[in-house]
């Protein structure tokens, strides 16, 4: 075997060795609520997006995060700031009639996230206290905020609350509104890649 051929089947192994990475998916934001008042313990994150691409289970949205787990990725594309919050699989659970995923961490043992739920056309995420680090407030103005949601290897959904979707922006508060699906997922910050969910073996 010549040189070049053996390269060409060496790349040709590879490619079909390296696993087939999950898909970008913008979604629209149907809120977001941030809040960071000098009480540490009262910190707020709330995200929730009702967009009918959401689907469940078919098309890897909700890749199996109770066996894989999932994160979230909370970050401000203008300052950089963001927090990474890995959930995982042992605090999954499939509920109502097999036809969605239920996060459940009441008592903030594992992180800061209390409840996280992915069915069809619904992602919610609701966070509390001391452990929202990663995103200050304390600038005069956000001007914007993004967030991204991965279940296992699944796609990664994606959403982005910029300045024609904020109704309030001020220091220890953010929040927004109905915010268009972007035209693709943001850059993520260096300090916050890459958030993935551990993957089981």
């Amino acid at each position: 075997m010549n040189k070049h051929l053996a390269l060409l089947t060496l790349a040709s192994v590879v490619g079909l060795a390296a696993p087939v990475s999950a898909a970008d998916k913008p979604i629209a934001g149907t809120k977001i609520v941030l809040r960071d008042p000098v009480l540490q313990t009262q910190r707020r994150f709330n995200f929730l997006s009702k967009d009918s691409s959401i689907i469940f289970g078919s098309n890897a949205d909700s890749d199996t995060p109770t066996v894989n787990g999932a994160s979230v990725l909370l970050f401000n594309p203008l300052s950089s700031e963001c927090q990474c919050i890995v959930l995982p699989a042992s605090g999954w659970a499939i509920g109502g009639q097999g036809n969605r995923f239920l996060y459940r961490d009441p008592s903030n043992t594992v992180s800061p996230v209390k409840l996280a739920l992915i069915k069809d056309r619904k992602l919610k995420v609701v966070a509390r206290g001391t452990g929202l680090t990663g995103v200050t407030l304390d600038e005069l103005t956000q001007g914007e905020i993004a967030v991204h949601y991965t279940s296992g290897t699944g796609n990664k959904l994606c959403a982005d609350f910029s300045a024609s979707s904020v109704r309030h922006d001020q220091p220890g508060a953010f929040i927004a509104v109905n915010a268009s699906a972007p035209g693709g997922c943001l850059p993520e910050p260096p300090a916050c890649t890459p958030c993935v969910p551990p993957i089981a073996p």
